[in-house]
């Protein structure tokens, strides 16, 4: 472990921190002993088994708050200390913020019921300034990281239960889509306010399926085209009449043969041509009633609305599912 080097000042805070730590816990302890002395039944079990010590602290405890105002007069001298450090560094803007930020340690000074409680407080505050010094390291606790755990149980069990009951009011929301007004649908509402976006994909999408897809097989496809024609025009009465012509019969055959093939081919090329051109506007507006049709707001078609609406509702109850996981306990359990 490497030694930990501490200026002056800091030494200073250690050593003012280390006997305002001992001197809290002694009186936290003792608060919290008296305090258990009210229990008539502790009281009887200590009269009966210490009757010497139930004897010497019957009048400290009658007298209780005569000796807590030392101790508040030690936290209070340490208060107003620490609040001139304060000014004389000038650690807040304004010489009054100090004791509005630990408005808690005033708290503490009250010398009555549960403010003694807040005196906690004063030492978790220092606790905090030696883990900031790098004296401490309170994440290699045990007792830290059993409240980090407890902490994480507790915040994933609260999230988890709110986001199952917003997704709750979210499916029986859905659940009860039925309006007749197209324009009250929830395909309606949800998907066509982004119309546009929807058949600016939809096209390009096109465009690059023409691009990507058809380039990569033209030859396959013109090599296709090839031999179809050639079966049907080999199974074509009047193309044998022609072949049985003398001499030309068989060229003028496969002339025609070839102007057939590379016509129905040049089309197919021309026509995935202008699906991959980006300057082919008709696509969007094939888009656009593609769109509309299935949207179908004019007509008030209710099928692709539940189609929606159950896929929604799937949806939901599978990331209810998921949330309904309990990380914690899986990672407990790999430990």
């Amino acid at each position: 472990m490497a030694a930990i080097k501490l200026k002056r000042e800091d030494v200073r805070v250690f050593s003012i921190d280390l006997i305002m730590t001992l001197v809290l816990v002694i009186n936290l302890l003792w608060f919290a002993f008296d305090f258990l002395w009210e229990n008539d039944t502790l009281r009887l079990f200590i009269e009966t088994n210490l009757p010497d010590f139930y004897q010497f602290y019957l009048p400290i405890h009658d007298n209780f708050g005569n000796y807590d105002f030392w101790f508040v007069v030690v936290f209070l001298i340490e208060f107003l200390f620490r609040w001139a450090g304060a000014v004389i560094n000038g650690v807040y803007h304004r010489w009054f913020y100090y004791p509005i930020i630990h408005f808690y340690d005033i708290l503490g000074l009250i010398p009555a019921g549960y403010f003694r409680v807040l005196r906690v407080l004063r030492l978790v505050s220092i606790v905090y300034r030696l883990q900031r010094m790098g004296i401490i390291d309170v994440t290699k606790w045990y007792a830290y990281k059993q409240l980090m755990f407890v902490k994480d149980i507790f915040v994933e069990e609260i999230s988890d239960l709110v986001i199952i009951r917003l997704l709750t009011s979210i499916q029986k929301g859905v659940e009860k889509e039925t309006e007749p007004d197209p324009e009250g649908h929830l395909v309606y509402k949800a998907v066509y306010p982004h119309r546009q976006e929807i058949i600016d994909w939809m096209a390009n999408k096109v465009r690059d399926t023409a691009a990507n897809e058809y380039a990569p097989n033209k030859d396959d496809i013109e090599r296709q085209i090839q031999e179809m024609v050639e079966k049907i025009m080999s199974e074509s009465a009047p193309m044998q009449t022609l072949v049985s012509i003398p001499v030309v019969g068989k060229a003028v055959a496969q002339k025609l043969e070839n102007t057939i093939s590379e016509g129905i081919f040049q089309g197919i090329d021309n026509v995935m041509q202008q699906l991959a051109s980006k300057e082919n506007v008709k696509i969007e507006e094939v888009a656009g009633k593609v769109f509309d049709a299935l949207i179908n707001k004019k007509e008030g078609d209710m099928e692709l609305n539940r189609i929606i609406r159950t896929i929604v509702i799937n949806v939901l109850e599978e990331v209810k599912k998921d949330t309904a996981v309990r990380e914690w306990q899986q990672k407990s359990t790999k430990k």
